[in-house]
């Protein structure tokens, strides 16, 4: 029954987004994966992944984003009027940095590198949006932090993909 209800809401919430483009469900063909040349985007909604991450990735130019780049979850792509999108949970930035919580001084050059390639989130704060797919900017790990609920992500520079 539980199972019903968070589908029920989940349909709800995805049906509450499409409002924005004037569409219902119907007009919509749903989609797993997404290519973008020969890099592969997947879901949580793929079925091959196994205990793979791959669904994982950072959203670009998102009014939401602080510092021009969110940690976001693809739910599922889908094409709506001949235009490709992708259901995501989105996490903001948060405005910290991932060396901040540390206690020691630390060179201000590696800082500012390190920072660099590492962004920080909230996993408690999130909200799910549709994004067009040239949104998605690249495949992410997640990494957790010593914090609760706070976790940092970093780009997959080289994906060796595979099917």
């Amino acid at each position: 029954m539980l199972i019903i209800v968070l589908l029920y809401l989940f349909i709800k919430v995805f049906s509450d987004c499409l409002q924005a483009f004037s569409a219902s469900t119907s007009h919509c063909v749903f989609y797993s994966r997404y290519k973008r040349g020969f890099v592969c985007f997947h879901s949580v909604c793929y079925s091959r992944r196994g205990n793979a991450v791959s669904h994982f990735v950072s959203i670009q130019s998102s009014s939401r984003c602080r510092n021009d780049v969110c940690f976001a979850s693809v739910l599922f792509y889908f094409s709506l009027h001949h235009q490709y999108y992708a259901f995501v949970k989105l996490h903001p930035c948060l405005s910290r940095m991932i060396l901040s919580g540390l206690k020691r001084s630390i060179p201000h050059l590696v800082k500012s590198k390190i920072d660099l390639y590492f962004k920080v989130f909230d996993e408690n704060v999130f909200s799910f949006e549709i994004v067009h797919v040239s949104a998605i900017a690249k495949k992410v790990i997640k990494i957790p932090t010593l914090e609760k609920n706070i976790c940092s992500f970093t780009t997959v520079e080289f994906d060796f993909e595979h099917d």
